[in-house]
């Protein structure tokens, strides 16, 4: 194939191309531009992420099941990475590859399969009474403070709880979990440009394996029922590393996106007050009011795939080597390669 055939198609050309959707205001706000996008141009070039946005939920449903995309994107970031701390990053690439959401099947089915029993509806409704008294717990430390912060008392720790005690930590220790999670999640999401972004995350990472590592030696002499005990009885084809990085994933993941719904949750309750009386007052209400909370602000905005094939969405074709990328990696676009292209999958409100 010639170098002629492999330039990529002039973008389609809307004003919205140069619109950054990092910008603090838009991520306070996104739906306008959601809406404006979605309205005018479903497939867009974006100059600031310089990767393709798509807005169609349609379109977004195929990519997320679109064997021509990958979600293996840590192998090329560690390998283009420029950083001053390439020991850090290369410590962090360890750990991050072996997650289940960066990696495609084979190894990701079998991954996954580790997980099988573990978030069962049945398993799920025999967690409550757990989750219910910790929430009980931390909402009786605040109850006599005339002022506290939600994040910080609440929808920070709950999380943190309730996955240490899944794990077979002891207390005491899942404190630590959370300053582990944050400092590595800072990483992940590139939600900050420290100089320190690599140095901390890097020894949250290695600080986690290796806690993580005794833990799971002392479920295998002493099986006990819980998750980790769980997971080495499912991961019986997985390697040790694979599942200490593997409970290191379900901690970020799962700290760090449930912190982020409550938090949302709240927030929209607070700035409309016949909702929350609605709840207060009808309860039974909130399984339907958690899946609109998803829906309107979840936790996770934007998705990531690379092409590893020339596919079309829209009309546009998008080609083989270019990237959809998590539009707050900026960090990572500038030390990456420039002449790559980024390609980013954007879920629209429905």
């Amino acid at each position: 194939m010639n170098n002629a055939s492999r330039v990529r198609e002039p973008a389609k050309v809307d004003p919205l191309s140069a619109t950054d959707l990092t910008d603090p205001a838009i991520v306070a706000d996104p739906h306008p531009t959601y809406g404006a996008l979605l309205a005018r141009t479903p497939v867009v070039w974006n100059d600031q992420l310089k990767g393709w946005v798509l807005t169609r939920h349609a379109d977004v449903q195929r990519a997320l099941r679109d064997p021509g995309l990958s979600v293996e994107k840590l192998q090329p970031f560690v390998a283009r990475s420029q950083s001053e701390q390439r020991d850090e990053v290369e410590a962090l690439g360890r750990v991050l590859s072996d997650w289940m959401v960066f990696r495609d099947p084979p190894r990701h089915t079998n991954l996954r399969r580790a997980l099988k029993d573990a978030f069962m509806p049945a398993e799920i409704a025999a967690l409550a009474p757990r989750v219910r008294a910790i929430a009980d717990d931390l909402l009786a430390e605040v109850t006599e403070r005339s002022d506290w912060e939600f994040v910080d008392a609440f929808a920070g720790p709950m999380p943190t709880y309730v996955i240490g005690d899944l794990f077979g930590l002891p207390r005491e220790e899942i404190p630590q979990l959370r300053v582990w999670s944050d400092h590595l999640g800072r990483f992940v999401l590139a939600a900050t440009d420290d100089d320190d972004i690599y140095s901390k995350a890097g020894a949250a990472v290695r600080a986690m394996t290796d806690r993580f590592a005794q833990l799971v030696d002392d479920h295998r002499a002493r099986p006990r029922d819980d998750f980790t005990s769980r997971l080495i009885e499912n991961g019986a084809e997985l390697t040790n590393d694979e599942i200490v990085h593997t409970l290191v994933l379900i901690l970020w993941a799962g700290h760090e996106t449930t912190t982020n719904l409550l938090a949302t949750s709240l927030f929209h309750l607070a700035r409309d007050p016949e909702s929350y009386r609605r709840l207060r007052d009808a309860p039974e209400l909130i399984p339907q009011a958690v899946d609109e909370f998803l829906r309107l602000d979840g936790p996770a905005q934007m998705l990531v795939r690379l092409a590893k094939e020339d596919v079309s969405y829209g009309g546009q074709s998008i080609r083989a080597g270019e990237r959809r990328h998590d539009g707050r990696d900026r960090r990572r676009i500038r030390e990456g390669n420039p002449d790559q292209a980024v390609q980013l999958v954007l879920a629209p409100p429905r």
